[in-house]
């Protein structure tokens, strides 16, 4: 059976509650089994929700608690994680779809976080798990943060694909088969090109960001409105059904086509949020991460690995963008676009039960072995990093994680998510383009020095063009560099930090490779818009390894 999302009189809370019993109906014999052991009261409960036949929005608020009861305990049970490694179960279940990818939790996959909070035994292993919540939302807590299916999303009047993965769409969309690249370009914005409520908001007169934006009077339609659905810890981003439809396979999977546009803004359900957290994706940082996951895509499969990354359909200029004497406040770039990406639709990791923050970053203990330490091994193996020191830098030919790595990934840890934080050291075997110069690999070590420990590693002295390598010959060295660097740096942060204020890294922030400069170039001109959107894709293919 195919399911509408739609939102009535009863809003998002009897909007999830209704998917919660369409989806306890679909599992009645599953439902009814498990219900067999479990005491009389939540038998009685099951026979109550599973009589249902017409699910209206004052019945699915009126029997919400009882809902979530039947549910939440159901799910414990369905998707505790018991096998040995890395949450075997939930691997096999991402298999089980085309594209091996699990989508986001849903309202069917709802479970209380209660049990685990008073008794740490009871955590199910895995954050693969729909949070419902109520009230003001903070994205940087978990105990403030919530899944939710979000209304209000309008379209972008004025948006246009900038390029897009032909080959990749029409794989993993069957309806877009014979669909020529113009017809594709139609269905992508229809589906996916959205602005929130929030950010509008924000963008409006007494809003944070509306000195900053030019007017976004008339490019956005405010008569019409989607339905988004907000992860837990996902920011600016937003996941769409493909004509708002949806059902279940046999064996209880959620089963939609759907695509995750990251830019849409920040949901209403957060009224406070540092200017830094800004909703809108810059064009450059779009531009990089669409590159960055290409590549990393096809060294995967270069290296045969079990891993692989969450893939981007399509980037799509927004029509808005920043006056052109405003800065952008989370890259610092001014009059920069606002852009959408489009990527798969994906789940994010959380590998403990206390996760405070950064729901998607993976823990240092997991990338010590299995995918986690493959994804760091086979990156290195080619010069690519998101270390703040590349510990490869550090002690040649052994492989540590003392570089501090930064990764996203989906639930299970077999799909890397963003892209943002990754460079190509000099001494990388890859094409030119991505490598950045060994002065830049210079600039970086002299700017985080102290924290890199430069002056006490023999390795990281050698790559110093200094007339020695000892600690003397080097420290003079730096002395004679170190004032032009903070003075060309400033705006950056403070010389010497673990980190730059806009990146996570000085490897980013100096980052001048040909790769880099093109993303710049092209992501700030007024003009770089290119006449045909399978362009930028095959440039990028052919700086790929093969």
């Amino acid at each position: 059976r195919i399911f509408m999302l739609r939102f009535s009189d009863g809003g998002r809370l009897a909007c999830e509650t209704r998917m919660m019993i369409e989806y306890l109906i679909h599992e009645r014999d599953r439902v009814e089994a498990f219900s067999s052991t479990q005491d009389e009261e939540y038998q009685t409960l099951v026979r109550q929700i599973l009589q249902i036949s017409d699910v209206s929005d004052d019945l699915a608020l009126s029997q919400m608690d009882d809902v979530r009861t039947v549910l939440g305990t159901y799910n414990a049970y369905r998707l505790r994680q018991n096998g040995a490694g890395f949450l075997p179960e939930l691997q096999t279940m991402a298999q089980k779809y085309e594209m091996g990818l699990l989508p986001p939790p849903m309202p069917s996959e709802y479970l209380s976080e209660e049990p685990w909070l008073e008794e740490s035994s009871k955590w199910i292993g895995h954050g693969y798990y729909w949070k419902s919540g109520e009230g003001e939302m903070c994205k940087d807590l978990s105990f403030s943060d919530y899944d939710s299916l979000e209304d209000q999303f309008h379209p972008l009047t004025n948006a246009s694909v900038i390029t897009a993965d032909y080959g990749l769409l029409k794989r993993d969309f069957k309806c877009l088969g014979s669909l020529s690249n113009e017809e594709i370009n139609s269905w992508l914005i229809k589906q996916s090109a959205f602005i929130s409520e929030g950010q509008i908001k924000r963008c409006l007169p007494g809003g944070d960001m509306y000195d900053l934006i030019e007017d976004i009077y008339g490019k956005y339609d405010p008569e019409i409105s989607k339905i988004g659905v907000r992860m837990k810890g996902g920011g600016r981003a937003a996941t769409f059904l493909v004509d708002d439809q949806y059902s279940w396979t046999e064996d209880g999977r959620f089963d939609a086509d759907m695509i995750e546009a990251k830019g849409v803004g920040t949901s209403i359900l957060q009224p406070t949020i540092e200017q830094k957290a800004c909703g809108f994706l810059s064009y450059v940082d779009a531009l990089k991460e669409f590159a960055y996951e290409k590549l990393i895509h096809r060294i995967s499969e270069l290296e045969s690995q079990n891993w692989g990354t969450v893939q981007y359909y399509a980037i799509i200029d927004t029509g808005m963008k920043y006056k052109e004497n405003c800065a952008n406040p989370a890259t610092g770039y001014k009059g920069d676009r606002c852009v959408l990406v489009l990527r798969q639709r994906q789940s994010r990791i959380i590998s403990c039960s206390d996760e405070i923050v950064y729901y998607s970053v993976v823990r240092r203990d997991l990338l010590e072995h299995g995918n986690g330490r493959a994804f760091c091994s086979a990156l290195s193996k080619y010069g690519v990093s998101s270390e703040q020191i590349p510990s490869s830098l550090c002690r040649p030919g052994e492989f540590t994680l003392t570089g501090d790595w930064n990764v996203q990934s989906d639930a299970t840890l077999s799909h890397i998510v963003d892209f943002s934080h990754f460079f190509v050291l000099p001494s990388s075997q890859l094409h030119d383009k991505w490598k950045m110069s060994r002065e830049d690999q210079e600039e970086a070590l002299l700017l985080g020095a102290e924290h890199f420990g430069l002056f006490s590693n023999a390795h990281l002295m050698k790559l110093i063009d200094s007339e020695g390598n000892d600690e003397e010959s080097v420290r003079k060295y730096f002395d004679s560099k170190i004032g032009k660097l903070e003075k060309k740096y400033e705006e950056f942060g403070a010389i010497g930090q673990r980190k730059p204020s806009y990146s996570w890294s000085w490897f980013l922030e100096v980052d001048n490779s040909w790769v880099m400069k093109w993303a710049l170039d092209t992501g700030t001109s007024h003009d770089s818009t290119p006449s045909d959107p399978s362009e930028i894709v095959s440039m990028i293919k052919q700086i790929l390894p093969q």
